[in-house]
C-alpha cells in the first residue's frame, strides 16, 4: 500500500500590504499571459517582456520589507497571470496576505501556491491553493544609459487615466522637468496632462523629447502609481520610455515601453532579413522561392501603403503636437512658477 505524498512548505512570506500585491497582479494580468517569478533569499523578482516584445516588466520585492519571509531554497515558478489575479481580486486595502509554496514528496517539479488573505476587523481567513510549475528562467537585460528622470507625484501620474478613452495614441513631450501627456481624437478635440512649467528658467535650455506610445501601456499603470509617492519617468531618444515607481513599501516596479517609431524600425529590420534570404535562392527549391517572392511583394505593397498612411496620420499627429509646442513657446512667459498640474479638455 503506497503512502500518501507529504506536502513540505519551502517558502512563506507575510505582509500587511495585500492591496499592493493585488495591484501588481492586475498589472501582470494586463501585460503577460504567464508570469515567471524568481524567489530566493533576497526576495521576489520578475523580469519579463510581453509577447509582442513592446514592454518589459521589472518587479523587485525585497525580503526585508516583509513581516515574515522564509525561503528554504531558490524557486522559479510560472503561473497564468489571469488566474493569479483572480486569487487577489477581492483583496481590500487594509487586508494582510500570506503567500506560501509547498512541494510534494513524490514530485519536486509540481508545487502548490497558497494565498491566505486576512481581514483586520475579524479573524476570517480565506485560503486558496493553486498548482504551479517550475520553469527554467531566461535572462533578460534591462536597458541602460538614461539621464536624470522627470519626477512627478503618484497623484499627478494617476490623472493620465482621464486620457484613456480619447485615443489609442499618446504623445509624450518633455523639456527639463516639464512633461506633457497628450491625446488627439481625429481633429475634433484633444486632451492633455501637463506637469511642471515649461517656461521655468531651468527648463528653457534643456533638449526636448517627443515620442508616440500606446495609450493603454501608460494608463494601465495608474493604480500602481497610487501606491507610490513619486514616479520617475526616464526618456532617451534611442531607448524605451522607462517608468519607475514604488510598489508600496515592498519594493520597486519598472516598466520599459517602446515607442511607435522604435517598433516601426524593428519591423523594417525584420522585413530586410526576409528579403536577404533571396540571395540564397540556389539553396531553396522552386516552390519555396515562389512563396518567398510573394511574401516580399506583399510586404513591399504594404510598406507603400503604410508610408502613404503615415504621411496623413502619424506624421500629421506629431506635427500637430509640434505646432502646439511652437505656439505655446511664442506666448509670453507666465509669471507663476513651480509645479502645476492641469487636465485640459
Amino acid at each position: 500500500m503506497s503512502e500518501n505524498p507529504v506536502e513540505t512548505i519551502i517558502f512563506k512570506a507575510k505582509t500587511k500590504e495585500a492591496f499592493v500585491i493585488k495591484v501588481l497582479g492586475e498589472v501582470l494580468s494586463n501585460t503577460l499571459r504567464y508570469s515567471h517569478f524568481i524567489i530566493n533569499n533576497k526576495g521576489i523578482s520578475l523580469i519579463q517582456p510581453d509577447e509582442k516584445l513592446t514592454q518589459l516588466l521589472e518587479i523587485s520585492l525585497n525580503k526585508e520589507n516583509f513581516m515574515l519571509y522564509k525561503c528554504h531554497r531558490d524557486i522559479n515558478f510560472s503561473i497564468n497571470s489571469s488566474n493569479f489575479y483572480k486569487l487577489l481580486k477581492n483583496i481590500k486595502k487594509k487586508d494582510s496576505i500570506t503567500i506560501s509554496i509547498s512541494e510534494s514528496s513524490n514530485d519536486a517539479d509540481s508545487m502548490t501556491l497558497g494565498i491566505c488573505v486576512e481581514q483586520p476587523d475579524n479573524n476570517n481567513k480565506l485560503t486558496t491553493n493553486i498548482r504551479i510549475q517550475t520553469y527554467q528562467p531566461q535572462v533578460f537585460e534591462t536597458p541602460t544609459g538614461y539621464d536624470i528622470p522627470v519626477i512627478i507625484s503618484g497623484k499627478e501620474f494617476q490623472s493620465t487615466k482621464n486620457l484613456h478613452h480619447t485615443s489609442d495614441k499618446m504623445y509624450v513631450y518633455s523639456k527639463g522637468q516639464f512633461i506633457r501627456f497628450a491625446v488627439y481624437d481625429d481633429d475634433r478635440h484633444d486632451r492633455k496632462l501637463e506637469v511642471g512649467n515649461e517656461n521655468d528658467e531651468e527648463n528653457r535650455d534643456c533638449p526636448s523629447y517627443l515620442k508616440t506610445f500606446n495609450t493603454s501601456y501608460i494608463t494601465s499603470l495608474c493604480k500602481c502609481a497610487g501606491q507610490s509617492g513619486n514616479i520617475q519617468v526616464f526618456m532617451n531618444e534611442d531607448l524605451p520610455l522607462k517608468i519607475k515607481m514604488k510598489a508600496g513599501n515592498l519594493g520597486d516596479i519598472s516598466v520599459y515601453i517602446k515607442n511607435h517609431e522604435m517598433i516601426a524600425d524593428e519591423d523594417d529590420e525584420t522585413y530586410l532579413e526576409e528579403k536577404n534570404t533571396m540571395t540564397s535562392m540556389s539553396q531553396i527549391d522552386n516552390g519555396s522561392v515562389q512563396e518567398t517572392v510573394v511574401k516580399i511583394q506583399a510586404r513591399e505593397s504594404y510598406d507603400a501603403g503604410r508610408e502613404t498612411h503615415c504621411k496623413t496620420s502619424t506624421t500629421q499627429g506629431a506635427q500637430k503636437v509640434q505646432e502646439k509646442i511652437v505656439h505655446e513657446e511664442k506666448e509670453p512667459p507666465k509669471t507663476r512658477r513651480g509645479r502645476q498640474k492641469k487636465v485640459v479638455q
